[in-house]
């Protein structure tokens, strides 16, 4: 949704700001839900993990502690999916702008599934110096003044 790439956007409810300060912007206020969410329930992962070291098999403790993780990962899960229901139903792509964006290297965003591809044959790091040189040559081209 950053105005410089704008291939996609999120749905925005009747009523959802767009910006503080611009009004022509659009936050994507969900995907920045979704990052959060996803982060919280990682920090869930050491608990979790820490409640299934059991010295003795009557330790509360242990069996607290996943007590406490395993209902908030099942919430903030839910709430994930909620999100993502909402984002990817009403998800707008700009194709158009996706091509442009793709064309702004020439051809060369494909360079790496070149290199690799050739990596196979010829080993990953002969093939990225052999495909290297001709990679760099549009954007060298584009970085020369007109004098030259």
């Amino acid at each position: 949704m950053k105005t410089e790439l704008g291939e996609v956007g999120e749905p925005a409810p009747p009523g959802t700001a767009g910006s503080s300060t611009m009004p022509h912007k659009r936050n994507p206020q969900l995907a920045d839900d979704c990052i959060a969410i996803g982060a919280q329930l990682r920090a869930l992962v050491p608990l979790a993990l820490e409640g299934m070291l059991h010295d003795h098999e009557n330790d509360g403790a242990h069996s607290a502690m996943l007590d406490d993780a395993l209902p908030r990962a099942c919430a903030l899960t839910g709430d994930l999916l909620v999100r993502l229901e909402v984002i990817l139903s009403g998800l707008a792509v700009d194709s158009a702008r996706m091509r442009a964006n793709l064309d702004l290297t020439g051809g060369m965003i494909s360079s790496e599934a070149v290199m690799l591809g050739l990596g196979r044959a010829i080993g990953r790091q002969i093939a990225h110096e052999v495909v290297r040189p001709g990679a760099d040559r549009p954007r060298r081209s584009r970085q020369r003044s007109p004098a030259e």
